[in-house]
């Protein structure tokens, strides 16, 4: 299975896609302005990894890249 890296994911598109795609066995990070709502929606998985990050800072999206190893598939879907 992939590795999916999707921004704005507690809400809308990015929430559905999030649960599409761990309920076909993919590993997803999810970046979020609130990883609890997040989780809340999808429940725990251990294919989840949900980051809190604000997308404006270089670092920390630097940081959640690094968390989330090899990516195969990029969602920006922040807003």
């Amino acid at each position: 299975m992939s590795n999916w890296f999707i921004t704005g994911a507690s809400r809308g598109l990015g929430l559905e896609l999030v649960k599409q795609l761990l309920a076909t066995g993919h590993d997803v990070t999810a970046t979020t302005r609130s990883a609890e709502r997040l989780i809340a929606a999808t429940g725990e998985h251990e294919r989840l990894l949900a980051l809190e990050v604000d997308l404006a800072d270089e670092q920390r999206v630097a940081a959640a890249v690094a968390q989330a190893g090899p990516i195969d598939v990029v969602v920006n879907n922040a807003g």
